[in-house]
């Protein structure tokens, strides 16, 4: 009895908390999620180009350039530090050539004496013939004998002779005495390292004044950060000649033109030879205006893009599935139900896409696979 009651008390109370006569609420069931490997999205079947896109890492530099003396001497004057702004036209660094100066000075001066001596020797010897030439006439004049005659046009051979050789030795005299002063004014002329443009001391030396530097030793690094460049190892010659798609850089998720520098082969034996990274250099052609978007120091991809082939019906390549009887994928039929079909196709490393062969046609759509 005890029983009955406790059950007739719930039944009450269930049916007050609920009031009478209500219909009770449920909410739907929300449908599972396919399993794992079953078709989880649509693709449409399309044409296009194949490639097999390959990053390589990379990054922007300024356009640099090491300077130098084209001679050997000591530093005079250090005008710059790195990290300093320079223009086009200032002097960065001097060398001591006083000892250079007094010698071209004296040389100079030896020169112009030497013309003076003998442009005077020389209009000597020419009176001399003139008075030869002169004698000789006098001596047809007055009767003389063939002898005189004959003696006297020796005398005056003999002397244009010698005046000939008097002035190739003093010419040859003369040329050595130029080159020297030549030299010394070539090197005059290179006292100073000159700001080739507008830049940035990247790299300086830090010798002082008094210091000993060698002819076409690297004195500073000049950046010009209005010219980038990228910078990118690890690429190897075959890289560039199996990359028949061509290549680009990507830079803030931007598709930037670019080409490339080729390296002289000697350098790059250098290079290898004492242990250094050899770097691809890539100029950046495109779009317009780059160069107002692109600065030094960014991180940026080349993608280099292989196995290029045009105009292909492609498909994902996850859509592809394989059993006994070969390649086949599930296309989507007119009520949405999924029809198995066989399908011939190729594939290349590196690409997303399969390329159909046989058994699909352009803008027929398939069910993609989780795989």
């Amino acid at each position: 009895m005890r029983r009955r009651a406790f059950l007739i008390m719930l039944i009450c109370l269930a049916t007050a908390l609920c009031g009478c006569g209500k219909e009770i609420k449920t909410e739907a069931v929300p449908e599972l999620l396919p399993a794992a490997g079953v078709a989880r999205d649509i693709a449409t079947v399309i044409r296009g180009d194949q490639v097999s896109p390959k990053l390589y890492e990379a990054f922007t530099v300024a356009y640099t350039e090491e300077l130098s003396f084209n001679v050997s001497g000591v530093i005079d004057k250090v005008n710059v530090l790195p990290g300093d702004s320079v223009k086009k036209g200032d002097r960065l660094v001097t060398l001591n050539l006083d000892s250079e100066r007094e010698q071209a000075k004296a040389l100079s001066t030896a020169i112009e004496r030497t013309k003076t001596v003998n442009d005077y020797v020389n209009r000597m010897t020419e009176i001399d013939i003139q008075i030869l030439e002169t004698e000789k006439q006098a001596l047809i004049s007055s009767g003389a004998s063939p002898d005189e005659i004959r003696l006297k046009e020796l005398d005056i051979y003999q002397k244009k002779t010698d005046y000939r050789q008097t002035v190739e030795m003093q010419e040859l005299a003369l040329l050595q005495r130029i080159k020297e002063l030549d030299k010394l004014n070539m090197i005059l002329s290179n006292d100073a390292i000159i700001a080739p443009f507008d830049g940035v001391v990247a790299r300086g030396i830090e010798t002082r004044k008094g210091s000993s530097v060698k002819a076409y030793a690297p004195v500073i690094l000049l950046a010009d950060n209005t010219r980038v460049k990228i910078m990118c190892s690890s690429v190897s010659e075959s890289s560039y000649r199996t990359a028949t798609g061509g290549y680009y850089a990507l830079i803030n998720g931007k598709q930037y033109e670019v080409e490339r520098v080729i390296m002289e082969k000697e350098e790059y034996i250098a290079k290898t030879l004492v242990g250094d990274v050899v770097y691809a250099e890539i100029n950046i052609v495109g779009p317009e205006g780059w160069e107002k978007e692109v600065e030094p120091g960014m991180y940026c991809g080349l993608v280099l893009m292989h196995n290029f082939v045009p105009d292909q019906l492609l498909i994902p390549f996850n859509a592809v599935l394989s059993d006994t009887d070969g390649k086949y994928v599930y296309v989507v039929g007119e009520n949405g139900e999924a029809v198995k079909r066989s399908i011939k196709v190729r594939n290349y490393q590196d690409s997303v896409y399969s390329v159909v062969l046989e058994g699909l046609e352009e803008g027929e759509q398939i069910y993609v696979t989780d795989k």
